[in-house]
């Protein structure tokens, strides 16, 4: 196929175990059983209703579903977060890992989710529940010296909710502030959108 020698072009093989098809008619999804044949004997199957496939790290169907990508991603967050305050590193260590390592679980899938305000508290609350429970901080301190930079007194963990919010406010900018014409389109698309009452960057 096409994409088979585009893929032998740059040195990589494709891996048919490792691929699906999906149908799609007005917008639903078609599950027929069918298969698409590569050759003789290489057949892929088709996704069922109930099955995801992967895109650049998102779990997708016909839509992407935010509530399951969050789920998923705070998991890997907590697990990350339990690893890192459990270790002998130091406190300033513990923060830059979080901060480098844990934090980016979530916040790549930030500027293409829309996930509810409450959860992402949630996940804030579990974070400082493990660091507490590690002997990080002490049960009744400030939470917000905890997020405050180190510069004026804190110590520099990024809350989810307040980098959510920072990149929804930077989607925005890039959004309604860029002259490129391209992104124009992208503005005028967005406006439609809120004026119709569905979700857009500018509400967010």
């Amino acid at each position: 196929t096409t994409t088979q020698a585009a893929m032998r072009d740059i040195g990589l093989e494709l891996n048919p175990k490792k691929c699906s098809i999906i149908n799609v008619k007005r917008g639903k999804q078609v599950c027929d059983g069918s298969k698409a044949e590569l050759d003789n004997t290489t057949k892929i199957a088709s996704l069922n209703e109930s099955e995801r496939y992967k895109f650049l790290g998102v779990l997708e169907n016909l839509k992407q579903d935010d509530k399951l990508a969050l789920q998923q991603a705070s998991m890997t967050y907590l697990q990350r977060i339990s690893v890192i305050w459990s270790s002998p590193l130091s406190d300033w260590n513990k923060v830059n890992a979080s901060n480098q390592f844990a934090l980016p679980t979530l916040s790549y899938l930030m500027w293409t989710q829309t996930w509810p305000l409450a959860e992402l508290r949630q996940i804030d609350r579990e974070t400082r529940k493990i660091i507490t429970e590690n002997g990080g901080r002490h049960p009744t301190s400030s939470n917000a010296l905890l997020y405050l930079p180190r510069s004026i007194g804190g110590r520099g963990l990024r809350s989810i909710e307040l980098e959510y919010k920072l990149i929804k406010i930077k989607t925005a900018l890039k959004v309604y502030e860029n002259p490129d014409p391209m992104i124009g389109t992208v503005r005028s698309f967005d406006e439609g959108a809120a004026q119709r009452g569905h979700h857009s960057v500018g509400k967010d």
